[in-house]
């Protein structure tokens, strides 16, 4: 019996990551409508226009194709990736560029994923060609590197685009398509749970909301970002200005959206909409 409890207290820890990880696709919310039903005749209806983010502000970058977007607990200190240059950048709030970390990616027009590490104030990255997830310091200096390569897709410029933690430190990979994915990494950040991923066109960027209790997901081609509970249900939907957003972070206090534009190098500023409470669970 004490090896049961053990293993009872075990799973209990782990329910808010599985459940995250483990619905099925045919739960899904769809945003795009479902066409007819019921017998009826004619064209199907289309699907109703999802509200735009408040556009607040717009800045240029000095990182050119910046990819992905990850913020501290003080909400005044981000980082973001150059897909192009392969490198690791400080920020602030208007997306000036503050400091370029030494770390240097490891194959090139590769590194596409950051996101910050309360915990001890690190990085994760995700290498896309190289199918890694590469744990570095605040400098940039690397502290372990993760092979993923045997357990994901090894189609060229489909792999892993965004990463990010939850509130107690779980590990998730969002898979960009063929297929898309949603990954949740174990402690020893090998692969645990991968689930495809069916409401949008492809899948650029996510940051997980502790307050609302969801991730907020970025589709480059569908120019929208998608709050889940799960990783195909989706609560709310915002359109994008353009395609081509490959990096969200939210304020901590939750006034604010952040985002980066891979082909324009623009950061920008946008309210939160979304009310300060936990969305409904799946």
């Amino acid at each position: 019996m004490p090896r049961r409890d053990a293993w009872c207290r075990a799973r209990a820890a782990r329910l808010p990551m599985l459940a995250l990880a483990g619905v099925l696709a045919t739960a899904a919310v769809s945003i795009e409508g479902c066409g007819g039903g019921g017998g009826s005749k004619g064209p199907p209806t289309a699907p109703a226009p999802i509200p735009a983010l408040p556009l607040l502000a717009t800045y240029a970058m000095t990182v050119s194709e910046p990819s992905d977007l990850t913020i501290d607990e003080t909400g005044t200190i981000l980082w973001t990736v150059s897909d192009s240059k392969n490198k690791v950048y400080k920020l602030d709030v208007r997306g000036k560029t503050l400091e370029t970390l030494s770390y240097t990616g490891g194959s090139s027009s590769d590194l596409e994923g950051v996101a910050y590490d309360r915990r001890d104030r690190s990085l994760w990255l995700a290498e896309e060609e190289l199918r890694q997830v590469v744990h570095v310091d605040s400098s940039g200096a690397v502290l372990t590197t993760y092979n993923l390569l045997a357990s994901l897709t090894s189609t060229h410029n489909a792999g892993p685009e965004g990463i990010s933690l939850d509130d107690v430190g779980h590990l998730f990979l969002l898979n960009e398509r063929k297929p898309g994915m949603f990954i949740t990494l174990n402690p020893d950040v090998s692969v645990g749970t991968k689930v495809g991923l069916t409401f949008a066109r492809d899948y650029s960027a996510m940051t997980y909301d502790p307050v609302r209790r969801c991730f907020w997901i970025t589709s480059d081609e569908s120019a929208a970002i998608y709050l889940c509970t799960a990783p195909n249900v989706v609560h709310l939907a915002y359109a994008l200005p353009s395609t081509k957003f490959e990096g969200i972070a939210l304020d901590p206090a939750g006034k604010y959206v952040y985002a980066v534009n891979d082909s324009l190098s623009l950061f920008y500023v946008f309210q939160n909409p979304v009310p300060v409470a936990p969305l409904p669970a799946p």
